[in-house]
C-alpha cells in the first residue's frame, strides 16, 4: 500500500499482484484514503473483488468467510475485480446465482454451517452496538457449548446468512464511541454479555493491540488521518492520538520490550514492575489485572480509563485546530512529533500511577470494598487532575527531553525558559473503602496488531509495521480486517526516504 498514492491505486496494484502471483489466503482488507474507502477481498487463487463503500454503511466481520453482499460487476466506478471472477467458477461448475444474478459471496464463501457460535456471537454484539440489532428467536438462537474444555459456554447461531454491510442506527458517531466499540463485551446484548453470560466477545482478553483510523474526508492526506492507538486489549485500554502520516520520532516511553514471559502471570504483575518507562507494559499490566479481577478492579478502572480517553479526545481538538492551521510540512511534522510525545507522556503518567495503586490494592489483600482510583471523581466520572496534553503539545518552551526520567506529576506547572523536569509519580493512595458447532480452530479470531520500531536503513528514522481495524466515518471498527490509509502511508514512506 505504501507504493500507492490513492486507495483506488492500492486496489489496482493489489489486484494486479493477485492476477500475476495469486493468493493463498481469503483475506478482506480495507483500503482508505482521504476521499474513498474500498473493501478488497481475495477470493480464491487468482480471483479477487474490491468494492467502493458509501458513507452511510458499516461493516463488521469477525472471521466469517461468507457474509453476503450485492454488487454490480459492470460498475467500474464502484467495483473492480479479477477478469475470471464469474467465468472461472461457471466453467468449473460451482458458480452460484441468486435471483438469476451471479452471487460472488455464495460462490466463493463457505456455507453457513462452517461458521462457529463464537463468530456469530461477536457479529450479534457488533450489530447491537451499532444500532442495527438482530432479534433473538427471529434472526438467531442462543446456544450452549457443552464441551468441558470450552472457554466460552454461551454463543449464537443465526438462522440465515447475514450481510457484510448494513446501515447503523445513527450517523453522529463520536470518536469515543468508535474507540470503545472495539472493547464491546456484549454488555447491552441480552444473553450474550461476556461479563455475566459466559459468552465470547469482541473485546476479548485474547486481543493484542487495537487501533482506529479516524479519516476526515477531503483534507490534505498529511493531516486527514488521526491514528488512535491502543497498546493493549481494548476492553481495558486507552487510545492515544497520533498524526501517523507525519511523525518521524517515537516517544521514549515506548521502551524496549525485554521482559520475561512470566510477567504475564498475575502474581508477577503485582509484585514485579514492568520494564522502566514502558507505556506498552503499563497498559498491558492494567488490562491483565482487570481481566483477572473484573469485579474488584475492572469496573472502576474502566471508568477511569474512559475519563482519561475523553480528555485525550477533547484536548486533541485543540491540537488538531493548530495542525490544520499549519501549512508547511516541516511545521506539521514538528507538531506531530511533539504532540505524539506529549499525548504518550500524559497517558503514561496517569496510567503508571493507576497501575501502582492497583498493585497496592492487590497486595493489601482486603477486597471488601472495590478498588477506586484516587484520581477518579466518582461524582462526575472525570479526572480530579486534568492532563496537560494540549498545553504541552502547543507550548513554545523546549520539548520534553528525548529520554524520560521519573514521570512528572500531573498538573505540575512548567518552569518558563527551561526544559520540563520530570518529578515523582503520584504515590499509591489507599483505595476508598444442545450440541453446537464451536468456532473452527486454526483461524485467528481477533485482529492482532504488532507495532515494531526499528532503524530504517535509508534514513535512520523509525519504521512501523502496523495493522489497523477501524475507520470512524464508515464504522469499520470491528471488521476484524486490516485498514490501510494509502495516502498516509505514501507520505510516511516519503518522509522516511
Amino acid at each position: 500500500m505504501g507504493e500507492s498514492a490513492t486507495a483506488r491505486e492500492g486496489v489496482e496494484l493489489l489486484g494486479k499482484i493477485i492476477d500475476d502471483q495469486g493468493a493463498c489466503g481469503n483475506d478482506q482488507i480495507i483500503i482508505s484514503d482521504n476521499n474513498e474507502t474500498w473493501l478488497f477481498a481475495a477470493l480464491s487463487g487468482h480471483q479477487w473483488i474490491a468494492m467502493k463503500l458509501t458513507d452511510d454503511i458499516a461493516s463488521l466481520n469477525p472471521n466469517i468467510g461468507n457474509l453476503n453482499y450485492k454488487v454490480d460487476l459492470n460498475d467500474t466506478e464502484n467495483c473492480l475485480h479479477s477478469e475470471g471472477i464469474e467465468s472461472m467458477p461457471k466453467e468449473k461448475g460451482f458458480a452460484e446465482y441468486t435471483d438469476g444474478k451471479f452471487d460472488v459471496a455464495a460462490t466463493y464463501g463457505e456455507t453457513i454451517q462452517n461458521s462457529g457460535m463464537h463468530q456469530w456471537t461477536r457479529y450479534v454484539q457488533g450489530r447491537n452496538y451499532f444500532g442495527n440489532e438482530l432479534q433473538e428467536g427471529t434472526d438467531y438462537e442462543i446456544v450452549k457449548d457443552e464441551r468441558e474444555e470450552a472457554r466460552a459456554t454461551t454463543g449464537a447461531l443465526v438462522h440465515e446468512m447475514q450481510p457484510l454491510f448494513f446501515q447503523p442506527g445513527k450517523t453522529d458517531w463520536t470518536t469515543f464511541e468508535m474507540i470503545r466499540s472495539l472493547g464491546n463485551r456484549g454488555e447491552n446484548t441480552p444473553g450474550l454479555n461476556a461479563n455475566t453470560d459466559g459468552a465470547y466477545a469482541i473485546g476479548t482478553e485474547r486481543n493484542t493491540e487495537i487501533h482506529v483510523f479516524q479519516v476526515r474526508n477531503g483534507l490534505d492526506p498529511q493531516v486527514a488521518t488521526i491514528q488512535w492507538e491502543m497498546l493493549s486489549r481494548a476492553a481495558y485500554s486507552v487510545a492515544i492520538p497520533f498524526y501517523s502520516a507525519l511523525i518521524t520520532e517515537v516517544s521514549p516511553y515506548f521502551s524496549d520490550q525485554t521482559v520475561s514471559f512470566d510477567h504475564c502471570k498475575e502474581t508477577d504483575i503485582v509484585n514485579n514492575e514492568e520494564p522502566e518507562n514502558s507505556i506498552n507494559y503499563v497498559l498491558m499490566d492494567i488490562s491483565s489485572l482487570c481481566f483477572e479481577n473484573p469485579d474488584t478492579l475492572g469496573i472502576s478502572v474502566r471508568s477511569y480509563l474512559d475519563a482519561l480517553q475523553n480528555e485525550l479526545i477533547e484536548q486533541n481538538k485543540e491540537v488538531d485546530a493548530a495542525m490544520l492551521a499549519e501549512t508547511t510540512t516541516e511545521g506539521r511534522t514538528a507538531l506531530a512529533n511533539k504532540a505524539g510525545k506529549a499525548a504518550t507522556e500524559n497517558t503514561y503518567v496517569k496510567c503508571k500511577a493507576l497501575l501502582q495503586e492497583m498493585r497496592a490494592y492487590q497486595k493489601a489483600g482486603n477486597f471488601d470494598e472495590p478498588f477506586t482510583p484516587s484520581d477518579l471523581n466518582t461524582e462526575t466520572n472525570g479526572l480530579k487532575v486534568s492532563i496537560t496534553y494540549a498545553k504541552d503539545a502547543l507550548a513554545t518552551d523546549p520539548v520534553t527531553p528525548d529520554q524520560p526520567g521519573t514521570p512528572e506529576q500531573p498538573g505540575t506547572p512548567e518552569q518558563p525558559g527551561t526544559p520540563e523536569q520530570p518529578g515523582t509519580p503520584e504515590q499509591p493512595a489507599k483505595p476508598e473503602q444442545p450440541t453446537t458447532k464451536p468456532e473452527k480452530p486454526g483461524k485467528s479470531d481477533t485482529t492482532t496488531t504488532v507495532t515494531t520500531n526499528k532503524t530504517n536503513t535509508k534514513g535512520g528514522l523509525p519504521t512501523t509495521g502496523d495493522r489497523f481495524d477501524g475507520r470512524v466515518v464508515a464504522a469499520f471498527a470491528i471488521a476484524g480486517v486490516a485498514v490501510i490509509s494509502a495516502g498516509g502511508y505514501f507520505l510516511y514512506r516519503r518522509n522516511k526516504e
